[in-house]
């Protein structure tokens, strides 16, 4: 969208007319604010080649029905089952159904995630997204009906045994996901309690790096169950590569807050606190790598873009980039206080362009105005 000024230092967004304007995005409103005026009402809002290229963005191998293991956005401790209701490029819309569910949906607080809701969205990568299997691999909970347990045990014994699973048409397996490949000799690095700083994706604010620790190794290639010191009950399964896991001293490095660990009183420091927990550091090469300069200058300060709300990802608001902090960026919300901003891997895919709203069909918000 185009970003204009008005007399008030307030913003207006005025639909963009062409592709061009997406890329320019700097025009000089004091001489062409009549002439960005007419061109938004006289012209349309996407080049001739919108519906071709809609197409191909929303190609895609997945389909509406499959079955995936989602995260609890209210108690990271459990997964779900649940299925993809809607597709719209990368982002899935997802359910859990009472028909896949053993308890009374009503009773959950969850709703979003719920069929009585059903709004929740998801990228094909997004940490909330689990292949069929993975909790009765990794020994975590689940909420299932029996059937699917046992499916998912005999999945379990299978790889086990080194035999192919026996998956069912519907199901989403492990290798369909996009996830970072780690070579063995590299994974075989990773130990229990080391430590590591994390960006929480269940933390509504995702304004600070944590403290946290590697509570246990899954069996599942590339995953960790991870808990922020002294709340060692909030667990959370993620890839390491995931963009959440940093090494020991990236926001001290990078000029970032860090939430030290709850039971911990005095100044903090990591060479004490590794000192006083007998613990390491999660080997930096086990963390995903600050990409190339070439790579980060593509993030200036001060561009504008489109992000979800790490509140309700069903939301897209008009942003902007306010710093950087190696290959995170801290994205203000267009209207709303600091205290709202968020961090954001570069890579993250809860940042759009200008223009991704419009494209895929999702509302973007409009900025907050008193």
């Amino acid at each position: 969208m185009r970003l204009e000024p008005n007399m008030e230092g307030r913003v207006i967004l005025l639909p963009p007319y062409s592709g061009e304007e997406y890329r320019k995005n700097k025009p000089d409103y004091k001489t062409e604010r009549k002439k960005i005026q007419e061109e938004a009402v006289n012209h349309p809002s996407v080049s001739d080649e919108f519906d071709e290229k809609k197409d191909k963005l929303e190609e895609t191998e997945f389909f509406m029905g499959q079955r995936l293991e989602l995260l609890d956005n209210d108690d990271s401790s459990r997964l779900h089952v649940a299925r993809i209701q809607e597709i719209r490029g990368r982002r899935w819309r997802v359910k859990i159904q009472q028909e896949d569910c053993p308890t009374d949906l009503d009773s959950m607080l969850n709703e979003s995630q719920t069929e009585k809701d059903g709004t929740f969205w998801v990228d094909e990568e997004s940490v909330f997204v689990f292949p069929v299997g993975f909790a009765a691999i990794n020994g975590y909970n689940i909420v299932a009906q029996d059937d699917y347990i046992t499916h998912t045990e005999k999945i379990r014994d299978a790889i086990k045994a080194q035999q192919h699973p026996a998956y069912d048409p519907e199901d989403i397996q492990e290798t369909m996901l996009r996830r970072e490949a780690i070579p063995k000799n590299l994974w075989s690095r990773i130990e229990e309690n080391q430590k590591l700083e994390f960006l929480d994706p269940l933390d509504a604010k995702q304004n600070e790096l944590t403290v946290a620790s590697v509570r246990k190794v899954c069996i599942t290639h590339g995953y960790v169950i991870v808990s922020a010191d002294g709340d060692d009950e909030e667990t959370v399964p993620i890839h390491v590569m995931s963009g959440y896991i940093f090494p020991v001293g990236y926001a001290e490095k990078y000029g970032m807050k860090l939430k030290k660990p709850l039971n911990f009183r005095g100044r903090y420091a990591w060479n004490k606190y590794l000192a006083q927990e007998g613990a390491v550091s999660i080997p930096k090469e086990l963390t995903k790598p600050v990409p190339s300069q070439e790579r980060l200058d593509k993030f200036e300060v001060g561009a504008y873009l489109e992000a979800s709300d790490m509140n309700d990802n069903t939301s897209i608001y008009p942003a902007r980039i306010v710093s950087l902090h190696g290959r995170l960026v801290r994205v203000s919300y267009l209207g709303y206080e600091s205290s709202d901003d968020a961090y954001f891997d570069i890579d993250s895919h809860s940042l759009f362009p200008i223009g991704f709203s419009e494209i895929c069909n999702f509302k973007l918000q409009r900025p907050k105005v008193e």
